[in-house]
């Protein structure tokens, strides 16, 4: 499964991948509305926005979505932001809207150099629309840029947080790496 941790595909094995499917589905109701509560009380929380709008773009919600990715993107944390951008060139891919993708992916790929998914995003949507030499030379810039060094935000947030420190390490590994 695309962005499985090792504790998800742990309880994949237990619990067998049909009833893992329906224990994500019954909670995120649940995770939406604790994440609502929370943009009530702050408007701005541009980590809940992100969260929020990832449960919806799961649930194939895309314009609810859509609203509170662009409250994450519009925020101060540059993975949080990374992340949003990503998951609004995923919205307007999946609406065959391409050169809105290639926009966010772009924007993505500015907000956080060192990330990998951005600049392949960037370059497949490219790639659909048949241009192949924009794809090679987004690929190009990339690798020129991190000169092979990645720390990619998409990884620490799929990820179990009781193991891992999420986007200030991908921060301070980014910093390490200027």
């Amino acid at each position: 499964t695309l962005g499985a941790t090792p504790f998800e595909l742990e309880r994949v094995d237990a619990l067998g991948y049909d009833d893992y499917l329906d224990a994500q589905f019954d909670s995120r109701p649940a995770d939406a509305a604790a994440l609502e509560d929370a943009l009530a009380a702050d408007p701005s929380c541009a980590e809940a926005a992100l969260h929020l709008g990832r449960v919806r773009l799961l649930d194939g919600r895309d314009a609810e979505a859509e609203r509170s990715l662009r409250v994450a993107a519009a925020g101060d944390t540059i993975p949080v932001r990374y992340l949003a951008m990503m998951f609004l060139g995923v919205i307007a891919e999946r609406q065959a809207r391409y050169d809105d993708a290639a926009t966010q992916y772009r924007a993505a790929f500015e907000a956080f150099r060192w990330g990998q998914s951005a600049p392949l995003a960037l370059s497949h949507v490219l790639m659909r629309t048949g241009r192949e030499q924009e794809a090679r030379e987004a690929l190009a810039v990339h690798f020129t840029t991190t000169r092979g060094r990645t720390v990619e935000p998409l990884w620490t947030y799929l990820a179990n947080p009781a193991t891992d420190l999420g986007p200030s390490l991908d921060q301070l590994r980014a910093e390490v790496w200027r």
